[in-house]
């Protein structure tokens, strides 16, 4: 409705005469016309010079023969408790319950002739809660289209140089290069500064080429149940990268839990080596009762037997 004067020439009203039809005879001949959805259709955005204090500063009165608004301002029509007797929109049976939310912003001063207070000035001008927020909507809208747009900055480079800080990537080059060399990180066997040059650059001339090896790395599609894989970079949307990570920590979490595995087995072989293994232990007990008693190193007992079976064996074959 704000906007309705940069629609067409008709001015959006219902009467300004009193009549006994409630305005349903007399709308064509007043000069107004019935909205359409249309009229309140998306439209181009408004330039910050387009929005003053008095409203669309390229919105047209209109002054046709029997309606009129001025220019440059947007109206604001009265309701009527009577619209029989009083110009308006009515707001008593039969009400139209419709326009109800824009009852009190509109006002007449004659028949078709909409006079409007400055949008800055609709608070001080009709009084109440309503008009307030329509003075706090233009200031806030003007705002927003007058405010300076900042500088887009390039995510990608800008988030490597910062990951290429000597006291972000330290701590990680002390741990590849303590694990290379068998050391511990504070007493790390390398040149800090050549490792980083070497991935980084000096000075960070080789971010956008690790940014484009990222965008171009090839991810599981977390959109498809068929396994097959995308591009990282073809992913933009916050909750789809949400799921992918999601999915890459699970991922790597299983790993470590079957590398954990594998170290355990691989400490239990290398322990058995070195004569400290729970079986090496067991093979010492000389006391074969107490250990099958206290239910321990049952393969003791399967070993034992054997022993004695081979024993019994070559005793047989000696006679």
């Amino acid at each position: 409705m704000i906007d309705s004067m940069k629609n067409g020439a008709t001015a959006y009203c219902l009467t300004g005469n009193s009549d006994t039809t409630n305005a349903a005879g007399s709308i064509s001949t007043e000069g107004c016309a019935h909205t359409t959805e249309t009229d309140s259709g998306p439209g181009a955005v408004a330039e910050a010079s387009a929005i003053t204090s008095e409203g669309y500063a390229n919105s047209s009165g209109v002054a046709n023969g029997t309606g009129k608004s001025q220019q440059d301002k947007c109206g604001f029509f009265t309701g009527t408790d009577n619209q029989q007797n009083n110009a308006g929109f009515p707001t008593s049976s039969p009400a139209i319950t419709g326009v109800k939310i824009i009852n009190g912003l509109f006002k007449l001063n004659a028949a078709s002739d909409p006079t409007t207070p400055d949008l800055t000035n609709v608070a001080r001008a009709v009084s109440g809660g309503l008009p307030s927020f329509w003075q706090d909507l233009n200031a806030a809208t003007k705002a927003y289209f007058t405010q300076p747009l900042e500088q887009v900055t390039e995510v990608s480079k800008a988030t490597l140089i910062a990951l290429a800080k000597r006291a972000t990537v330290e701590r990680n080059i002390r741990d590849f290069l303590a694990a290379a060399n068998g050391t511990s990180p504070k007493s790390i066997k390398g040149n800090i500064d050549a490792e980083c040059k070497q991935y980084i650059g000096d000075p960070n001339e080789k971010t956008e080429q690790m940014w484009a090896e990222l965008e171009a790395a090839r991810v599981v599609d977390p959109e498809k149940d068929d396994g097959s894989t995308t591009e990282l970079k073809s992913l933009t949307e916050p909750r789809i990268l949400e799921g992918l990570l999601a999915y890459y920590e699970a991922k790597v979490a299983a790993r470590q839990k079957q590398k954990a595995a594998k170290i355990t087995k691989l400490e239990t072989e290398l322990a058995d080596q070195k004569g400290a293994s729970p079986e090496t232990e067991c093979n010492k007990i000389s006391d074969e009762p107490k250990c099958n008693d206290k239910k321990i190193c049952s393969w003791h007992t399967d070993v034992k037997n054997g022993e004695k079976n081979i024993a019994n064996l070559n005793q047989q074959k000696q006679k």
